[in-house]
């Protein structure tokens, strides 16, 4: 048995001396998360792999790459659609509430497999290490030691979370001022004289003063990043149409050029962008669009203060 397949067993067993646990302070379960190309196949490819921690939080590491399909399955699927749904579930996956989830389906292309024990030094080397044993998806040529740099999208929930963060760090005051306790808000509007009640999201307001959301464009697809920016901008819109006096501002992640997407990528990503929020800022809308924490952290900032 090899040292990798030994240490897998004690990983997925909870077996080994008691040394181990004490070296191996992380605990929690292991799954792998698998992709259905072809639903009249019905062939099953692990794409990525996630981690339940005490909390039961998923924290998961996906494939950036899928070219190997197109071996297997030649023009019967479309590599950009698997993409898209293989970003989809990073988005909706990555630091979501597992009981929230499992019993969920984002596509029935999507197959989360069987928790089992493990146990480790970081959530990050348990991913790292079950990645590099169970993912075949990976560029060709690539190993454990020469892996180019993949990319880790960022859920919206998780630029949010981040940002809030360093707000409250930043700017304890301002922070206190414009994070809601509750970031749904109702709108009241008749129809026919009949009243009805709709929710938006906005999770920066100080009432009577500013409105805005944040959204993470941080993926590796452009039809996703497209979606999230396009809904963002609609409650923007709906803010501008029914919060009179208050300024609204919408807050974007991008890509940087740190993320390992190639430049003609990140470009794509610009356009996108800039053709998703042009009529927010003819309407008026103040719109932040930066490839850091801290720089989103600055333009709301900058907005808000």
């Amino acid at each position: 048995m090899s040292s990798n397949s030994r240490l897998i067993l004690n990983l997925s067993t909870g077996t080994g001396k008691t040394s181990t646990a004490i070296r191996n302070p992380v605990r929690g379960k292991w799954l792998n998360i698998r992709l259905k190309p072809d639903i009249f196949s019905g062939e099953l490819f692990n794409i990525g792999v996630g981690f339940i921690d005490n909390n039961g939080t998923l924290h998961s590491q996906f494939t950036d790459d899928l070219s190997r399909l197109q071996c297997l399955f030649d023009d019967r699927i479309d590599l950009q659609e698997m993409a898209f749904i293989v970003d989809l579930a990073a988005s909706q996956y990555d630091r979501a509430a597992f009981d929230e989830i499992k019993d969920k389906t984002i596509s029935p292309q999507i197959i989360l497999g069987e928790p089992s024990y493990a146990s480790g030094k970081t959530i990050g080397s348990i991913l790292n290490q079950f990645y590099d044993e169970t993912i075949s998806l990976k560029p060709f040529g690539e190993d454990s030691k020469t892996r180019r740099p993949r990319f880790a999208s960022s859920s919206t929930e998780s630029v949010r979370s981040e940002v809030f963060n360093w707000l409250r760090l930043q700017h304890p005051l301002l922070a206190k001022e414009i994070i809601p306790s509750n970031s749904q808000f109702v709108i009241q509007t008749s129809d026919n004289g009949v009243q009805q009640r709709h929710t938006v999201e906005l999770p920066l307001r100080a009432p009577g003063r500013a409105a805005g959301t944040i959204v993470s464009a941080n993926c590796k697809t452009a039809p996703t990043a497209e979606l999230r920016i396009l809904q963002a901008a609609m409650n923007i819109h709906t803010a501008v149409r029914h919060l009179e006096g208050e300024d609204c501002g919408l807050f974007i992640l991008r890509p940087g050029d740190n993320s390992a997407l190639p430049r003609s990528t990140l470009d794509r990503f610009d356009d996108l962008i800039d053709e998703s929020v042009w009529k927010l800022r003819d309407a008026g809308v103040y719109v932040g669009v930066e490839d850091s924490i801290e720089g989103l952290g600055k333009e709301i900032v900058g907005w808000a203060a």
